[in-house]
């Protein structure tokens, strides 16, 4: 019980005193991890504000606390403070108002990337992965219409939410996706 007491109260802190941790989840690859700053702790899950490993934001995460088997603070985190303290938290502000009152991660992430038609990527615990914009939901399946990483439509898939595993927002990878599918989007209308 002491574990999850001190578990809890790490997290807690990370987040009021915006503390850059290392977070181990990928329990297959022990030496794999992604780093950032909590800033908002579910029941269920955990939203991280994400770095890529040249100390450049690269989105949002939200992955289950369970998975979590290590976390931790080192040296390799100091220069990624500085990139935090000058970045300009893109959605920040709106997305810490409208997820503040939910306690299921999943859902609020899957609502608010919906009502804000952000691109997301989701991550299954068994299969692949889908990029693109949630078509429609409900309190179970989620629609994805799914982009290809050069912005052409893959095609619509609903998945069960209980089977996603991560959602990623924002980062890199899903912004190339999404300017690439808006200029698709433009080449057909202008081929029209």
């Amino acid at each position: 019980m002491e574990k999850k007491n001190l578990f809890e109260r790490i997290l807690n802190e990370s987040i009021k005193k915006k503390i850059l941790l290392e977070i181990y989840d990928d329990k297959s690859n022990t030496n794999n991890f992604k780093i950032g700053y909590i800033i908002k702790r579910f029941e269920d899950s955990f939203l991280l504000y994400s770095f890529d490993k040249y100390s450049q934001y690269d989105g949002y995460t939200l992955a289950p606390i369970e998975d979590i088997h290590k976390i931790g603070k080192t040296k390799y985190n100091d220069n990624l403070e500085i990139t935090y303290s000058e970045s300009s938290f893109p959605l920040h502000k709106k997305l810490i108002e409208n997820v503040s009152d939910k306690t299921n991660g999943l859902s609020a992430i899957i609502e608010f990337c919906f009502n804000n038609k952000i691109v997301l990527k989701t991550y299954f615990y068994v299969g692949n992965q889908l990029s693109g914009y949630i078509k429609e939901f409900d309190n179970d399946y989620i629609c994805v219409d799914s982009y290809f990483n050069d912005g052409t439509f893959e095609g619509s898939f609903v998945v069960k939410i209980s089977n996603i595993s991560q959602i990623d927002f924002e980062s890199k990878d899903e912004k190339k996706i999404e300017r690439l599918i808006k200029k698709s989007i433009v080449l057909t209308n202008d081929s029209k």
